[in-house]
């Protein structure tokens, strides 16, 4: 196989289509740190089968596939392609026909990846082994990424191993061995299974057996109770038809009475409709009678209530009457009235008029001189004005300094007494707040108190919660062991009850021996296979029939070899069976084989695993399938267990039970103290909440009292000072006298001239209320004058109105008059009404008593032969309830019949006649019906005791049969499959570990060879280590550089165990030489020095094999030797691109 190219889409930075021609000979990888030359190995080992995320530096499959950037899209998909040239001698037969092999692997978001194989779609699994039978892979040591030196330097022995492995080519044998152990599992697991059922096959079948046996029981018992029901059946029928012929006399005998009774009260409802045919006239007279009477009653009490109305009507006229009169003399003296007042005002109007002629000219005069007197006044009081206010601002002067001074003597007097009531006041407020500091202390102590309680039961509740939280886990872990010890226990019981029914249904004989014997647990098979089935039989006590028989002892003549332990000190048996256990030993199975020459006659001897050797030469193998004995006593000793397992079982749910209930009534008590510890917090809180209320109060009243005696203080202090600056004023103002001589000499000339301006103000007020008094005069005059206008004007509307009212009120009264003397003669005519009425109604009481006395003495005569009718009636009655009696007993029994008729019809096809002759009944010799039912009771019971009864069980069990035949084929081909897996794997153990020790002689050699070539000189060597068997030993890399002592890897310096890893790495190489070679990066820890040996060794290895190699690098010697470069770039970010260089046909050009 030969790697032609890859070819990269979307995979991880190489987002645009690149191809790399993989070419003979050297091909250098180069480029910058992080510009993705790694990703080509990685897309060579993906494209190969890699399905681990981290192997690929991802963290998901799908991490394969571009991201994007800030310039380009994200991709949906990333796919590989990997070109090869076949060899027939490698590749598959399915490819051996075509030149190249296509291998394509893409991954798309959201849907997965997939393998392609020439264009058809392939499995990772395919691929896989394509890659491994091909000496490379995904996990070949000939593509070794960054840091995989490393890991070789630092793996252990066994890791190391996979190198070997790789180069003995048996990678895929271990996939293939693993396989066959896969399937090896899976065949014998199909085995024991296919084991298992037929085992329970064998029981069905022996259970179908008996099934068959008691079906067959079941079908006669059920044919003697057919024929007893039959008979049943006809017997009933018979005393059906005597009951029916006995109720058709009975009722023929009850319908003659019937029809005479039916004749008597047809001749009472004619003499009763006689009487009734007269009682409607007479009910119509009496109640034409009460009618008459009830309207002659209603018409006087008619009567009575218009006369009362009458009464009414009249007294309300005469009030009306009485009060038209007085609203007439009403009006009249209203009219008068009027009239009076309005020739007083037409007076009054003609004097005001006569009076207010010539007063405009008066006014006018009269005001001149006013305004005259009013100037002169104005002139005397400017001047007066000017010496008033000259005396004011000498009196204002002094009155200041009088007042200044009686100012500061009362407000120096004021200042004395606040002094004193500050004082007061300070002392108060001392006391006060000497009382609110003891009481915050009081409730500072309070508060700690509180504090104290409320942390108290903080502590408290705490403590119960977490109480109840360890009771619930207590209950909760109770109940959840209650109810696993309860399901334990359902699944004993079951087990029980299964095993139970199983060893029930395979008990053919009655008190087998088995059932007394007790095997020590994992001696079942032995004792199964020594004693075959013969433990099925019972004891018995004469020596005739199967089973049993007490015999002497005779241990001298049955002594088993040294080497033999006796079968007896396993088992607990009746003494019966003692002389034949007495010969039986249990030996190892190694050891059976060779003690069987040494038995005596009649003894045998077992293994633990089921094989037995028997003195005559018969041998049974462990692998048989084990006998009904072996199975019962397994199914004992399981019984026995699981009946001391459900002991202890039930002892534990009954301790469990109790516990429970001690942690559910626990967490009951827990969660009423939780409750009360609440409610004492609860409480605590609220105290604690009032006392800080109540020391925030306390606290607030010692701050503002504080504030009002630092206030206070400071007032003192103010008024101090106040009072020293009052009483340096006040001596200021006491000596002060200028002001009250300048003042007298003013205030005489004052007074004269007040005297003048008040002779002139005198003079202006007379004339001023002259004025104002001819001015009132004339205003009042015309102000009443408008007014008696008005009044006269409404007086003479009243009047007018008064004359209205009083002809209406006149008409009324006429009219009311007239209806009074209509009203007035009512009464009479009512009267003489109503004595006629009742004259009326004694005439008809006597009416009504008579047609009432009339209907009474018919109704009587009418009710007598209504009873009569109801005699008869009930008489009818019965009969006919009798008839329907003797009717439904007739049909009752007619149903009967018919209903037995058709069951006997239905269930027989036959009619009772037909029936009875073919049952052969005797009717002298019949059994009765009570006989008849007890015997069919007694074989339904017996029917009924034996239980489920299987019907099918022959036709069951011969479909059974088949099945388990088939399923002994089955187990037939399984044992084959088995023997040849098994042959197959020690084949491939075999193959594997000859091929494991070539491939470990040849990369020692090739190894001690290479580790010479590049150090120049030493010796080094591999060891197999940890195992004995190649296949699970581990590998130990022993060397020695020049000048140096022999060590291990991890003793050497770096640049040494690199040098020495690649060693090993190519030594593998060389035994089995993958197509590909790729290393990325391998040359880094190396010196210049190294760097050539390591280059010198690549075309070493390009001469000696056919591999291309592909070397990733930044050094530049190892560029220097590659025979072709490509460069990866990233000219633009997350992006990688390929550029390539052939240096052969560079050196050509050059060269030409």
């Amino acid at each position: 196989m030969k790697f032609v190219k890859i070819r990269l889409l979307g995979f991880k930075s190489f987002v645009d289509p690149v191809e790399i021609s993989i070419l003979p000979g050297l091909t250098g990888i180069v480029g910058p740190n992080g510009c993705g030359k790694s990703n080509l190995l990685e897309a060579m080992r993906w494209v190969m089968g890699e399905n681990r995320p981290t192997s690929i530096r991802g963290g998901g499959m799908e991490d394969v596939i571009f991201a994007g950037t800030g310039a380009r899209p994200a991709r949906n998909y990333a796919e590989v392609t990997l070109t090869l040239e076949h060899s027939d001698s490698v590749n598959p037969s399915d490819f051996a026909k075509t030149n190249d092999v296509e291998i394509v692997r893409r991954v798309t978001k959201d849907i997965g990846s997939i393998f392609k194989i020439n264009g058809k779609d392939a499995r990772s699994r395919d691929i896989q082994m394509f890659f491994a039978d091909a000496s490379t892979g995904a996990h070949s040591p000939s593509l070794v990424k960054q840091g995989q030196i490393s890991e070789l330097i630092n793996a252990n022995p066994k890791s190391r191993r996979g190198l070997l492995e790789d180069a003995a080519g048996i990678s895929g044998l271990y996939q293939r061995r693993h396989e066959a152990e896969l399937k090896l599992t899976s065949t014998e697991s199909n085995l024991s299974r296919v084991q298992d059922v037929l085992e329970q096959l064998e029981g069905q079948l022996r259970s179908l057996e008996r099934q068959a046996r008691q079906a067959s029981k079941y079908k006669e018992i059920s044919s003697q109770l057919r024929d007893f029901e039959s008979l049943l059946i006809i017997k009933k029928w018979r005393e059906a038809n005597e009951k029916f012929l006995g109720a058709s006399s009975a009722l023929t005998e009850v319908s003659k009475k019937l029809a005479i009774s039916q004749k008597e009260i047809v001749v009472c409802l004619k003499n009763k409709e006689m009487n009734e045919a007269k009682l409607p006239e007479l009910r119509d007279n009496q109640n034409k009678s009460a009618s008459a009477l009830q309207r002659f009653i209603i018409e006087k009490e008619n009567i009575k209530t218009r006369e009362d109305s009458a009464r009414e009507l009249l007294s309300d006229f005469e009030v009306r009457l009485q009060q038209f009169s007085e609203d007439l003399e009403r009006e009249d003296n209203l009219i008068n009235d009027a009239k009076t007042t309005f020739d007083r005002l037409k007076v009054e109007e003609h004097q005001l008029e006569k009076l207010s002629f010539g007063n405009s000219e008066k006014l006018r005069i009269s005001h001149e001189a006013a305004e005259k007197s009013f100037q002169d006044l104005g002139a005397l009081e400017l001047k007066l004005d000017l010496l008033s206010e000259k005396v004011a601002s000498l009196t204002a002067e002094n009155h200041a300094s009088e007042n200044r001074l009686t100012k500061a003597r009362d407000d120096l007097h004021t200042l004395n007494e606040d002094s004193l009531s500050i004082e007061t006041e300070l002392q108060a407020l001392l006391s006060e707040r000497i009382k609110e500091e003891q009481k915050v202390s009081a409730l500072s102590e309070g508060k700690l108190i509180s504090e104290g309680k409320l942390d108290e039961a903080e502590e408290t509740l705490n403590r119960v919660e977490l109480e109840l939280v360890a009771a619930l886990e207590e209950e909760s872990k109770f109940r959840n062991q209650f109810a696993a010890k309860e399901a334990e226990l359902g699944a004993l019981k079951s087990e029980e009850s299964a095993i139970l029914e199983l060893i029930n249904s395979s008990k053919e004989i009655e008190n087998p021996v088995l059932e007394k014997v007790i095997v020590e647990k994992g001696y079942e098979k032995a004792i199964g296979v020594a004693m075959a089935n013969e433990f099925l039989f019972p004891i018995i006590t004469e020596n005739v029939g199967t089973g049993w028989f007490e015999m002497p002892r005779t241990d001298e003549l049955y002594k088993l070899p040294d080497d033999c332990n006796p079968i007896m000190n396993k088992i607990t048996a009746p003494s019966a069976v003692s002389r034949a256990l007495s010969s039986i030993g249990v030996v190892d199975k190694c050891r059976g084989q060779a003690l069987q020459k040494s038995l005596k006659p009649g003894q045998k001897i077992v293994s633990m695993e089921g094989d037995l050797w028997r003195w005559d030469g018969y041998c049974i193998s462990a692998e048989e399938r084990p006998s009904d004995s072996t199975l019962r006593l397994r199914r004992d000793n399981r019984l026995r267990e699981i009946k001391t397992l459900i002991f202890n079982a039930e002892d534990s749910t009954r301790r469990l039970e109790d516990q429970f209930k001690k942690a559910k009534e626990l967490s009951s008590i827990k969660r009423e103290q939780i409750s009360d510890a609440r409610e004492k917090r609860k409480d605590s809180d609220d105290e604690l909440s009032r006392v800080i209320s109540d020391l925030s109060k306390a606290e607030s009243s010692c701050e503002i009292c504080e504030s009002k005696i630092n206030n206070l203080r400071n007032t003192i202090q103010s008024k101090s000072l106040d009072k020293k600056t009052f009483e340096k004023e006040i001596r200021m103002l006491e000596g002060n006298d200028v002001y009250q001589i300048n003042l007298n000499k003013e205030k005489e000339k004052l007074d004269e001239h007040k005297i003048l301006v008040e002779e002139s103000r005198k003079k202006m007020l007379e004339k001023r209320t002259v004025y104002e008094e001819l001015k009132r005069k004339v205003e009042s005059r015309g102000k009443r004058l408008e007014q008696v206008s008005l009044e006269l004007e409404n007086w003479h509307d009243r009047m007018h109105s008064a004359k209205n009212r009083k002809r209406e009120i006149a008409l009324r009264q006429e009219e009311f008059s007239k209806k009074l003397k209509e009203a007035e003669g009512l009464p009479t005519f009512l009267k003489e009404k109503r004595n006629e009425l009742t004259e009326l109604l004694k005439s008809a009481e006597l009416s009504k008593a008579s047609a009432t006395d009339q209907l009474l003495k018919q109704e009587a005569i009418f009710k007598k032969f209504l009873e009569e009718e109801k005699i008869l009636q009930t008489r009818v009655s019965e009969l006919r309830e009798q008839v329907a009696r003797a009717d439904a007993i007739k049909e009752t029994a007619r149903e009967s019949m018919e209903n037995f008729k058709k069951s006997i019809d239905g269930e027989f096809g036959e009619d009772p006649d037909q029936l009875a002759k073919k049952l052969k009944i005797d009717d002298h010799n019949i059994l009765s019906v009570p006989s008849i039912e007890e015997k069919i009771h007694f074989l339904r019971s017996k029917r009924e005791s034996m239980g489920a009864v299987n019907l099918l069980a022959e036709k069951d069990s011969s479909v059974l049969a088949k099945e388990y035949e088939i399923l002994l084929e089955e187990k037939e081909d399984l044992e084959g499959a088995v023997k040849k897996l098994r042959t197959g794997i020690t084949k491939l153990n075999t193959d594997g570990r000859s091929r494991l020790l070539s491939a470990f002689e040849k990369v020692n050699e090739n190894f001690n060879n290479l580790f010479v070539h590049l150090f120049g000189g030493g010796t080094a060597n591999l060891a197999l280590i940890e195992n004995e068997d190649p296949l699970d030993a581990g590998l130990e890399i022993m060397c020695q550089p020049p000048g140096k002592k022999l060590s291990t890897l991890s003793l050497l310096s770096g640049g040494e165990q690199t040098l020495t890893a690649i060693s090993l790495i190519f030594a593998v190489f060389l035994v089995n030489p993958s197509p590909i070679c790729v290393l990325d990066e391998v040359d880094a820890p190396l010196d210049d020095a190294n760097v050539q040996r390591f280059c010198s060794l690549l075309d070493k290895m390009t001469a000696n094999t056919d591999t291309r190699f592909m070397i990733i690098t930044h050094h530049a010697l190892t560029m220097s030797r590659m025979d072709r470069l490509y460069g990866v770039t990233m000219v633009e970010r997350g992006v990688s691109q390929l550029v390539s260089v052939d240096l052969q046909k560079a050196e050509k050009m050059i060269e030409a």
